[in-house]
């Protein structure tokens, strides 16, 4: 097939002898041709991978839904470019990492929720666009038109780019630079879409058997697959200082053989509650200066099957958890100072972090005071700097649990201003305000933005926290809140 074709807005000859020089360019890293679209670079994988073009065409239909059109125009391009042979993946195949089959579908649905019902082709998303996105940092910028195409196979071909980026500098650091990182307010269809991108190209290079790029080296801890599964969460509770951390994080997690669910499903037993998560943020905000680092050990919550379950890891800055039910969970983080919450922006993950706070109190302030246990918990099994403890309800946490839910019980309500980043319009914000910013947040405001410390409105209920504190369970409270064990 030779003549004119017409592929996401442009017109290509694919006699070979029409292509430019700068088309037909191969790069060596990857096997990339440089200035092919989104669908052109998918095509060029599946004409490579498959064994007949027929065969490709089938491939962009049922695996990336291209219409019979726009996969015949795709395939026609890049059989004219005679790429060499691959037993791989499209998707592997422009990130130069083998992909399996069963891997390219998690990731074809992480970034499912990409599409829409108007499909605007991204002919800008090249490689060269990658590469250049990566050398100036501005990957974010990248994404958001990939996200903003509303076609989930572009979106996979901006992660398979970026995943490309591997080897060239500071990976880690650039794709968090990337991310929106905090969990203040309510989410957005943008936020959680680029994150969903950045996620599949992180977990791209985590199927390799060098494992997870973790800032200070590569950890290959479970399977590929459970790799894979682990890195969107990853991601955003990681940069490139705190690798050893989530490194012991996901130690304790593989090692009681603890997994993720996919984004977009809710792994707690009930919905996500912005009033629980507000509340205990301001109770924690009150109590905060008065509460001491327990262990460094994992503090393991089991509420048992159905219900929540938490492991809490620790280093000097912050804390890190998996959260979840039945073995299956999300991760998420938070600075000990300022309360700011980090974690991929999915259904669940607020009520996640309300969940890690609920149990930090707990293993700050009630279990610090009474290592056997207390009254409404009580620890079980053996320790280890690797497993760490593991604490189970009692009937009186249950009780407990039940009463809040039903109303007979009252936590105590606390008001107070959370930590959060403010643009101002008519000043300069002081240099000593900005550097109190945790340094995520520091590091992508903005000239005119400043940070307002969490700070407590009054002091009503606040000597009832204290009380309440030392008597009950927090985490209690909060699962109480959401309805109950």
């Amino acid at each position: 097939m030779a003549g004119p074709i017409t592929l996401d807005g442009r017109t290509w000859d694919v006699a070979a002898s029409a292509w430019p020089p700068s088309v037909a360019r191969i790069l060596a890293e990857a096997d990339l041709i440089g200035e092919l679209s989104p669908s052109a670079l998918l095509a060029l994988g599946a004409v490579a991978n498959a064994p007949s073009r027929p065969a490709a065409v089938k491939q962009l239909r049922d695996q990336f839904g291209f219409d019979s059109e726009r996969a015949k125009a795709a395939v026609a391009v890049a059989a004219s470019l005679t790429p060499p042979k691959a037993a791989n993946h499209p998707i592997g195949y422009i990130a130069g990492v083998r992909i399996s089959v069963a891997h390219a579908g998690y990731l074809s649905r992480l970034v499912e929720p990409i599409a829409s019902e108007a499909v605007a082709p991204a002919p800008g998303l090249t490689h060269a666009e990658a590469v250049r996105a990566w050398r100036l940092g501005r990957v974010r910028p990248f994404v958001t038109s990939a996200v903003r195409s509303s076609d989930p196979s572009v979106g996979l071909v901006a992660a398979a780019l970026l995943a490309a980026q591997h080897p060239k500098g500071n990976f880690v650091r650039t794709l968090t630079d990337a991310q929106f990182h905090t969990l203040a307010g309510r989410g957005t269809r943008l936020r959680r879409n680029v994150g969903r991108v950045l996620g599949a190209a992180y977990a791209i290079t985590g199927v390799a058997s060098g494992g997870l790029d973790l800032g200070h080296g590569r950890v290959s801890l479970g399977t590929s697959g459970w790799r894979l599964r682990a890195a969107p969460w990853v991601l955003p509770i990681l940069d490139e200082t705190n690798g050893h951390s989530v490194h012991a994080l996901l130690q304790a997690v593989e090692q009681r053989q603890l997994d993720f669910v996919e984004p977009g499903v809710n792994p707690m037993p009930y919905p996500e509650d912005h009033r629980t998560l507000r509340d205990t943020l301001a109770a924690v905000t009150a109590y905060s200066q008065r509460l001491t680092k327990w262990t460094d050990r994992p503090m393991w919550f089991d509420g048992g099957p159905g219900r929540a379950q938490v492991l809490l890891t620790q280093d000097d800055f912050y804390m890190y958890a998996w959260v979840g039910a039945n073995g299956r969970g999300v991760l998420v983080a938070f600075d000990t100072i300022d309360l700011v919450g980090y974690g991929l922006d999915e259904p669940g993950v607020r009520a996640a972090l309300t969940h890690a706070l609920g149990w930090f109190v707990d293993v700050s302030v009630s279990l610090r005071s009474a290592p056997s246990g207390t009254a409404a918990l009580r620890r079980v099994g053996q320790s280890s700097k690797v497993s760490g403890y593991r604490y189970t309800p009692t009937p009186v946490y249950d009780r407990q649990a039940q009463q809040v839910a039903g109303g007979q019980v009252k936590p105590p309500t606390v008001t107070a201003v959370q930590s959060h980043v403010r643009q101002l319009k008519n000043r300069r914000p002081s240099a000593a305000a900005r550097a109190r910013a945790p340094r995520r947040l520091r590091d992508v405001m903005g000239p005119k933005d400043t940070f307002v410390r969490g700070h407590i409105k009054g002091t009503q209920g606040v000597s009832a926290l204290d009380t309440r504190l030392s008597k009950y369970s927090m985490l209690a409270d909060v699962i109480g809140r959401h309805g109950g064990p």
